[in-house]
């Protein structure tokens, strides 16, 4: 039972009539109290810290409603998360910040309290800029006095009914463009309107004849229409022959779309021959009889694939064709971020599901960052004890920090971690879908999970009395005075690299991992360090004054980072693991690293991105490209404060832009893109030109800071993985072939495939629309419904899509939804929308105003 302070029992009496309320407690204060967050401008004034954010900072205000027992004027505390770093606070309030993204406000002397219906703007100033309603945070938490604190209703997501979409009411819209719009005065992004899109579709726009008679993604090396009978669906398949054993997950793919197993079914002849690569195939299809030929499962696994890829679920037959195909790039990847949020098991099987249906082959699983650990490892229990949960714990003895608005309850959807068994299991599932799985558990920065947890394990060996073993996996220097802030502003997220205990952890960890890889019968090949953004965070430890005064390599902090990631790296060569990391550590230990490595390059272009891509390209390391600009699936669809997720380096990022990506000329985007302001930006190829060098593939990033639910996974992986898949998969002959030492701007004309590449995706967007999202329904997976564009002149409108072939509606002035039928006559306020292929989800509304007098 909560304890009840003096605070809590009489704070505030109010009369009513002459009549005393009820005293009021956390939870009653928590249930009325009506909480609205607003930005209030964008464009810094004089009062922004010109020593943060390079001076950039938006003022915002968080306004307080009292309900019927209105707000006591002292007594109270105000806790919230807002990820960017809050400068200051204006009124009768004091402002802390705890730690990360974690807030506090309490009141002042000379604040007077709120009489039930009395209302107060808090006014705050944060770092850089607010341009998206996800940027606030839900779950605000109010505590009376000593009490436990309790999340306010009123800040609370809600899901809508109706589409799905998860919501924060209390977030009001962002509507005024130089205000609430736009970062800076240099933004020159267009906003996502319905009349701007409209113009873009256009653009775009695909007839009914983009549709091919049969194609799939991604697009194989070649496809040939045969004479003959098609293959009708209705007689299913009986496997006749097969070389290559389980291929089970391909089968029942196949069976969903409607291509089952049966005894009279045409025969599946599956033969093994030589010369067609690891995941090279053929494939045959007639009404007599389906061929493949592969030299290895992966190949007759993606045959099969393609099979189930040709399948139109409004058409019972497949023509007779012949199909020669071989990938890009070996590395076909994404990236998926369970530790800021963990979004449950299930839709980790959905996405490797999907990843296989699509030929993508690796899942970069980032299981460990400064808000969770997700993965059980044995004899270090503390790990997801702790580190598995967040809820309201100051002293964190039960769980994290209630960072990214995790609310008060230990038992929310954001928290949970895998067991040893789930992991073993997950591994086994992806294994017999060609879909490998490398773990990063990210040190020694976004590493607060696991200081925190072996700081716990520290606290708790130490008062049984065996300091020995209380040392033994300790992560922190005990006698360290940390300054520094990260870049989610921890104070203390980054494992010590001073510390033998520090190197013996991760060892524990290793060996774990690698372990339930033997057990699952999937050995570990690549582990991911992570090793980003650890500057300056062991400035004032002591052990590391001591071990660069002894190391002779080591001249200061600046040289630890090196330092740690050769150490590690020698740790895993000795369990036979090849070491990864992001291109940031991985370079600044360039000349320390032994052995081949990989690294991910996460660079934005608009920054000169190509320049540190080329060079670790020639060190001579494996190089997975991983550009912000395009392969960040947190980022919006759209630059459309309602999409949601972070943006720092695009505020756009929709399915034809990452089909325009060329991989191997990054250079050349700068005469396509914009940087992440909507302005034309200059790329030199001229300081790491290439001599033959090549990636080893893509992979897109989805991290998920402000991903809570499943379905927003799902939302933003889909359906803009297919256009990764196809990227991944196959080269294009629109992209422009690279030579060393050009320069690219908004001016220069190297690339002229416009029009072909606008015909490439016009066939990609027709058989996204009208063939690929109806297999995406079927599967359970709910993917972004795009948004419509739509124009209202002389009160007649017309309405287009990104991709053909789903239903569009109106509504005018908040009527019942009907079809749209080009040139209606509509008046005055009315919205736009799609509905899923299958027609069973609507999406997103934009309004738009008609204009203008109908013709007679």
């Amino acid at each position: 039972m909560l304890r009840r302070s003096l605070a809590g029992i009489a704070v505030l009496t109010l009369l009513a009539g002459c009549q005393q309320v009820e005293p009021i407690s956390s939870e009653s204060l928590a249930a009325e109290l009506g909480l609205g967050y607003q930005v209030v401008d964008n464009r810094p004034d004089e009062q922004c810290n010109p020593d943060k954010a390079d001076g950039f900072c938006y003022r915002f205000a968080v306004s307080l409603t009292a309900g019927s027992q209105g707000l006591p004027a002292q007594g109270w505390q105000l806790l919230f998360s807002q990820v960017s770093y809050v400068q200051s606070i204006e009124g009768p309030f004091t402002l802390e910040h705890i730690n990360g993204d974690l807030h506090r406000i309490t009141p002042k002397a000379e604040f007077a309290g709120l009489a039930p219906g009395e209302s107060v703007d808090i006014l705050m100033r944060a770092n850089f800029w607010s341009v998206s309603n996800s940027d606030p945070m839900p779950n605000y938490l109010i505590a009376l006095g000593d009490e436990t604190p309790v999340v306010i209703q009123s800040s609370r997501e809600l899901q809508d009914p109706e589409t799905g979409l998860w919501q924060m009411p209390f977030v009001a819209p962002l509507t005024d463009p130089e205000r609430q719009l736009k970062r800076t005065s240099d933004d020159n992004t267009p906003q996502a309107t319905a009349q701007w899109l409209y113009t873009e579709n256009q653009r775009l726009a695909a007839d009914g004849s983009a549709l091919p008679e049969a194609g799939l993604i991604p697009t194989p090396q070649s496809l040939t229409l045969l004479e003959g009978q098609a293959l009708t669906l209705a007689r299913g398949l009986r496997l006749a022959d097969n070389d290559f054993g389980d291929l089970s997950a391909a089968l029942a793919r196949l069976a969903q779309l409607g291509l089952a197993q049966s005894d009279k079914g045409t025969p599946l002849s599956l033969s093994r021959v030589d010369g067609l690569g690891t995941e090279g195939y053929q494939l045959s299809v007639s009404e007599a009889g389906i061929e493949v030929s592969a030299s290895e499962p992966a190949g007759a696994f993606y045959a099969l694939q393609s099979l189930a890829g040709l399948i139109r679920l409004d058409r019972d037959s497949i023509p007779a064709l012949q199909i020669e195909d071989a990938p890009r790039y070996g590395y076909r990847g994404l990236h998926l971020d369970v530790a800021r949020n963990y979004q449950g098991e299930e839709v980790l099987y959905k996405v490797i599901d999907q990843m296989a249906a699509y030929k993508l082959n690796t899942l970069h699983l980032h299981l460990a960052d400064d808000e969770g650990w997700r993965l059980a490892i044995p004899g270090l229990p503390e790990l997801t004890e702790l580190g598995g949960q967040r809820c309201f714990d100051l002293s964190e003895q039960r769980c994290l920090l209630p960072q990214l608005g995790a609310g008060d309850d230990p038992q929310s959807s954001v928290n949970g971690y895998l067991s040893e068994q789930e992991y073993i299991e997950l591994l086994r599932y992806a294994d017999v879908r060609q879909v490998e799985v490398i773990p990063s558990l990210d040190m020694p920065g976004h590493a607060r999970a696991a200081v925190r947890a072996m700081a716990l394990r520290h606290q708790r060996l130490m008062a049984q009395g065996d300091a020995e073993e209380a040392g033994r996996y300790l992560l922190h220097d005990l006698e360290d005075k940390p300054e520094y802030l990260s870049v989610q502003y921890y104070t203390d997220n980054t494992i010590n690299p001073c510390l033998d205990s520090s190197y013996a952890f991760i060892d524990k960890v290793l060996e774990g991992v690698q372990q339930m890889h033997q057990r699952a019968g999937v050995p570990l090949h690549t582990y991911h360090i992570g090793a980003d953004e650890t500057e300056e965070a062991w400035s004032h430890s002591p052990r590391c004054e001591a071990l660069i005064e002894s190391e002779l390599q080591l001249d200061s902090d600046e040289d630890l980072t090196g330092y740690f990631l050769r150490r590690v790296a020698l740790l895993l060569q000795q369990r036979g693991i090849r070491p990864a990391g992001w291109s940031d550590g991985m370079l600044s230990a360039k000349d320390q690293l032994p052995g081949q490595v990989s690294s991910y390059s996460w660079d934005l272009l608009a920054w000169g991105g190509h320049d540190k891509t080329h060079q670790q390209l020639k060190l001579g390391w494996d190089v997975v490209l991983s550009s912000p600009d395009v392969l960040y699936f947190d980022f919006p669809y759209e630059a459309d404060p309602n999409e949601g997720g972070y943006y720092w380096g695009a505020r756009n990022i929709n399915t034809y832009k990452v089909f325009s990506l060329m991989p191997d000329n990054l250079p050349a985007h700068a005469e396509i893109w914009r940087d992440r302001q909507g302005n034309p930006y200059q790329a030199a190829d001229t300081q790491f030109a290439l001599d033959g060098e090549r990636i080893q593939g893509i992979q897109a990033q989805l991290w998920t800071e402000t991903v809570r639910h499943p379905d927003q996974v799902e939302y933003k992986l889909f359906p803009r993985l297919l256009a990764v898949a196809e990227r991944a998969w196959h080269q294009a002959d629109w992209e422009l072939e690279y030579q060393p030492g050009l320069t690219f701007n908004a001016q220069t004309q190297h690339f002229q495939q416009q029009e072909a590449r606008t015909a490439d995706w016009q066939r990609f967007a027709a058989l996204l629309g009208q063939q690929e999202l109806a297999k995406l329904d079927r599967a359970g997976i709910a993917y972004r419904i795009p948004t419509v564009g739509a124009v209202a002149e002389q009160n007649r409108l017309q309405a287009n899509l990104i991709f053909p072939g789903l239903a569009l509606e109106y509504r005018i002035a908040g009527g019942e939804w009907q079809p749209y039928r080009a040139d209606a006559p509509v008046s005055g306020a009315l919205e736009v929308r799609a509905r899923s292929a299958d027609g069973q989800r609507p999406g997103r509304s934009l309004p738009l105003e008609a204009t203008g007098t109908a013709g007679q």
